[in-house]
Formats: structure tokens, sequence, C-alpha cells
């Protein structure tokens, strides 16, 4: 048996490194039990369709609320939107392999630094970075977090949050200058 090739949506989807489950998450695949959730398909689509601005504004999101609500389909179809044009790039991570990934390079047989791997982050022009805020919240982690969104920030990248706590809890977790900065000319989606 041959090995399936992806198509070019697939294919844009795995160099974005959008897992495999939300590969094919589309707005028109997302189903809103609710106003609070058809409010936060418009607000991704809005998003997606108006990124150049987003790009020149540095505008960011926030997917907050409890699991089980499609916080990161809704996030993996923006994401595939924005990648779908030529023009952008776009990255998915979550929380705990970011950190993975920095603390690898601590390790003296490291072929990368951590500046790479958080330039890794900070080089495209939309980050999702999903599942903040359910790591140890040490004051490591949390500078981790905050360097590559500073760094996004200063940038003008926009990056989409995604976290299963309160705004409250997002600022307790990152702390509220890192949140401060994602809601200069971004927008919370509860």
């Amino acid at each position: 048996e041959s090995a399936r090739i992806p198509g070019p949506r697939e294919r844009r989807a795995i160099l974005a490194g959008i897992p495999e489950r939300f590969r094919q998450a589309t707005f028109e695949g997302y189903t809103a039990s609710g106003m609070a959730q058809g409010a936060a398909r418009k607000a991704a689509e809005v998003f997606s369709e108006r990124f150049a601005v987003r790009r020149q504004d540095g505008g960011s999101m926030l997917f907050l609320g409890r699991p089980g609500t499609g916080k990161t389909h809704l996030a993996c179809a923006t994401l595939m939107a924005v990648v779908s044009d030529d023009r952008w790039t776009g990255r998915y991570t979550d929380a705990w392999s970011l950190m993975s990934e920095v603390k690898a390079t601590w390790r003296r047989t490291s072929p990368e630094s951590e500046e790479e791997v958080i330039q890794r982050y900070v080089r495209p022009d939309l980050l999702v970075l999903d599942e903040v805020g359910v790591q140890y919240g040490s004051d490591t982690e949390r500078a981790i977090l905050h360097r590559v969104l500073d760094l996004r920030y200063q940038a003008m990248r926009p990056t989409i949050v995604i976290g299963n706590v309160s705004l409250e809890g997002m600022k307790d977790y990152l702390g509220e200058r890192a949140v401060s900065r994602l809601m200069e000319g971004g927008k919370v989606i509860p």
C-alpha cells in the first residue's frame, strides 16, 4: 500500500504545525451552541478576513473559557485561513511544547540556542499558543512565555492565546503586563 500524498491544504497545515485532529478545522465546521460561541466564530472569521490589518497593528486574540467549547478548533481554522494566503506564515504550538523546546537548549549538546528556539516562535506572522495556564507556572516558564509574547508584541506580530481560564486567571498566570500587551489592539473572546 502506498503512502497518501497530502494535498495543498494539508501541506500548509502540517507546515504550520497544526495538530492532525484540527487540520480540517473550518469556520463552517464549527457548531456554535449559543450566542457566545456564535460571536466567537464571527470574531475569528473577521480576524482572518482582516489579517492584513491585524498584521500591521499587531492585534491579537485571547480565546478563554471552559474546556470543550471549540477554542482550539476556531484558532486552528483562523490559522488555516491566514496561511492559505501565500503572503502570511503561521505556527501552532502549545505552551508545554514551547517550554520543552526551550528547556532542551539548556543541554550542552543542544544544536540550538535558547534564542534560536524563541525566534522560531517570534518570526511567524501569526502564532497560535494553546493550553496557556496548564503548566506548573514557574517563574522560568512565565519568563519564557513573556519573552516570546513581548518580542512578538514589539514586532507587531499577532498572537492567538488559548486558555481554559478566565481573563483574571490569564493575568495571574502570564502577568498583567503580558495580557495588557495582547489586548492592545486585540480582543478577548470568552
